[in-house]
């Protein structure tokens, strides 16, 4: 779907972009990376044949320490085979020096991410900056902190369109990405609300084409909050070259207690796991396998009760060996990595191919996330 600004002849360059975008990804055989290519981490450069994990594109690592619950959760996730962890930038503060320390401690490569949340999120001083001056502040960023994507990029919730600031920061974003060649993922709100239009996706790739962002660059976020039992919209943005991120899966989301203040970034209302199976069929029928990423959208619940439970075994009411036998299956049923051991045998129940999953669990993430270093 287009948005009403663009003239005919736009529209119809933009759609031909798009669809050999997407022709092209769903033709390549093999997986192959252009000369020079890396997947940046906080740690170093890896050449994207490096990564040989799986790779989940949107979580949040809590930075307040280096030790302690956040090391065993992700521990747990690599014990089934995560390896690799894009850590998304929100509201929240991050330490790098904990983040890289994170990282040395559990072997788990992790992807520092630079970007504004969503309106409420922003520093004042974003009002009075041109995109220009906030891409330029972007690039800075960029080359201290070693950062390796553009993300997560949002819109508030419940809205039916950006708001003029949200489109002014979605574009700085684009033009950063010119810059640097980062790959970028955004935040949606579908499931946040009745305003929320079903192409709310679809103006988002907008705003970076806008700007000259390829869509093969981007990848539209939350797409799995929205009710689209036949993955209209979903294909949709493949079409154009995009990547669809399935990124808040295993109903995370639970109606807060009656008479609760409603939260700040809106109360997401998850669709079925069943019925994100039926999408996604759908989506790999229509021959977009390459285009599909699948991540946690982690929440700090599980560190929570990790850390209740540790308190548990502090005061002797439980031993060591009931302690790490329940924070083990926290870690795997609610912490990161739950879209690989709660949905992934859903998929594979349902009759997703070894080597499909293979496409989007180790090698769709390595597409996404290798580019050539530019001026950097």
């Amino acid at each position: 779907m287009s948005d009403n600004r663009h003239g005919s002849g736009d529209l119809d360059r933009r759609t031909l972009l798009g669809l050999l975008a997407a022709g092209a990804l769903q033709a390549a055989d093999k997986l192959s990376f252009a000369k020079g290519a890396v997947i940046r981490t906080v740690i170093k450069d890896l050449a994207p044949t490096e990564l040989t994990g799986i790779t989940l594109f949107h979580e949040h690592i809590t930075t307040e320490s280096a030790d302690g619950v956040v090391i065993e959760e992700l521990n747990a996730a690599r014990q089934i085979g995560v390896t690799c962890i894009v850590n998304a930038r929100s509201e929240r503060s991050v330490s790098i020096p904990n983040l890289k320390a994170i990282s040395t401690r559990t072997n788990v490569h992790i992807v520092h991410c630079a970007g504004y949340y969503m309106e409420y999120a922003y520093p004042p001083e974003i009002r009075n900056k041109s995109e220009e001056q906030i891409a330029d502040d972007f690039v800075r960023e960029i080359r201290r902190d070693g950062i390796g994507a553009l993300g997560e990029i949002g819109q508030s919730p419940n809205s039916r369109e950006l708001s003029p600031l949200e489109r002014k920061m979605f574009r700085a974003v684009g033009k950063t990405h010119l810059q640097t060649n980062l790959p970028i993922f955004t935040h949606n709100p579908y499931g946040t609300g009745p305003n929320v239009p079903r192409e709310a996706g679809l103006r988002q790739l907008d705003a970076f084409e806008e700007v000259g962002v390829k869509p093969d660059r981007v990848a539209i976020g939350h797409v799995c909050c929205l009710d689209d039992s036949q993955a209209d919209i979903m294909k949709q943005i493949a079409k154009r070259g995009a990547y669809v991120g399935f990124d808040r899966m295993a109903n995370t989301h639970p109606a807060p207690p009656p008479g609760s203040p409603p939260p700040r970034n809106g109360q997401v209302h998850d669709i079925s796991d069943e019925q994100r199976v039926k999408e996604i069929l759908e989506f790999i029928s229509a021959g977009y396998e390459k285009q599909l990423l699948l991540a946690d959208d982690n929440t700090l619940q599980p560190l929570q009760i990790g850390e209740a439970i540790n308190q548990l075994e502090k005061v002797q009411w439980l031993t060591g060996e009931s302690s790490a036998k329940i924070k083990s299956m926290i870690f795997h049923d609610m912490g990161t990595g739950r879209t690989v051991s709660r949905f992934v045998p859903k998929l594979r129940k349902a009759g997703v191919k070894e080597k499909t999953l293979h496409t989007i669990l180790y090698d769709n993430p390595r597409r996404f996330l290798a580019f050539e270093p530019k001026n950097s």
